[in-house]
């Protein structure tokens, strides 16, 4: 086991608010930490993503949440311009970051502010995000008519 610095700027205690403002993902086979800072003042939020590698934790990206709510794909979809839960990483697109806001789960590629997917909220707050190994898939296929 190896122990690994907790990064970001920020120093919250309170263990709800760190649920909310950070995860920590493996997404295309290495892992990331995300970060929300600026919580509180809507025009500096941001979220950051920070990768793990042989030489320590570098940051990947920073995106400030004013600039995803000015993209079409995130105003088309009618959502607020409030400041998400984060809630997990997309296991094979690192870039791609999953938010919770009122009753809907949504993706943003932080690459370039666009709103990937809008769900409806999942019955929980506990996601634990996963692809599913080919040597698994066939046991598991449903057929359509069964759905």
């Amino acid at each position: 086991m190896q122990f690994e610095p907790f990064l970001g700027a920020s120093c919250v205690v309170d263990i709800a608010a760190i649920a909310q403002n950070r995860c920590v993902g493996v997404s295309d086979g290495r892992l990331h930490y995300v970060e929300i800072s600026d919580k509180d003042d809507k025009l500096m939020a941001t979220v950051s993503v920070w990768t793990h590698g042989r030489g320590g934790w570098t940051r990947r990206s920073a995106t400030r949440f004013a600039d995803v709510w000015a993209h079409p794909t995130y105003v088309n979809n009618g959502l607020p311009q409030t400041v998400p839960a984060i809630a997990f990483v997309h296991p094979s697109l690192p870039n791609h970051l999953y938010f919770l806001l009122e009753e809907r789960l949504f993706s943003v590629d932080v690459s370039v502010n666009r709103v990937v997917e809008v769900v409806g909220a999942p019955q929980t707050a506990d996601l634990f995000p996963w692809i599913l190994p080919s040597s698994l898939t066939p046991e598991y296929e449903v057929e359509p008519s069964k759905m």
